[in-house]
């Protein structure tokens, strides 16, 4: 897996500038639904069967749209030839989130991420690479789509679909 894919798979790479706008159904922590997952991950790396996604992704947005999260105990893992592959990951992001009917624009502010890919076909994983990642490395800091927000339930339809790996949260 290409590890400029895995930060857009592991975090909806969204956010604007600090807003004072933000829908109050927003504000709280959110937890990403990751149900989906292994077909997204699956349509980035074709050649290698992603055989299963697992993790927490966790944001909080302010009333005053400011947010952060964290990427705790991310794994994809692949089917390489007949080896087992892991990509791991362990993070944390800044942003300021504004929204504007049913819009939202989002800018990311801070993003840390530190990635591990490890083969699994002798006695002890290998570690085959490890990346950590920063804001500079995003391919975009910012989004913007449509929203929709109830009390237990946030989606994030970002204009650019491909791009946004999480798309759902709950409580």
């Amino acid at each position: 897996m290409k590890f400029s894919s895995f930060c857009i798979a592991v975090v909806f790479c969204t956010s604007t500038g600090a807003r004072a706008e933000v829908d109050d159904c927003m504000t709280g922590t959110w937890i990403a639904a990751t149900d989906h997952l292994k077909a997204f991950y699956q349509r980035l790396q074709p050649a290698a069967p992603v055989t299963d996604v697992d993790g927490k992704t966790v944001m909080t947005i302010a009333p005053d749209g400011s947010g952060t999260g964290s990427i705790s105990d991310f794994v994809i893992g692949q089917q390489v030839g007949n080896q087992r592959m892991t990509n791991t990951g362990q993070g944390r992001f800044a942003f300021n989130v504004d929204t504007e009917g049913d819009r939202y624009t989002i800018e990311f502010t801070e993003f840390a991420l530190n990635i591990k890919a490890h083969m699994h076909g002798g006695p002890e994983p290998k570690l085959m690479a490890e990346v950590d990642q920063n804001l500079a490395d995003l391919p975009s800091r910012t989004a913007s789509g449509q929203y929709t927000c109830t009390e237990g339930s946030l989606t994030l339809a970002d204009d650019r679909p491909d791009s946004s790996p999480f798309p759902n949260w709950h409580r």
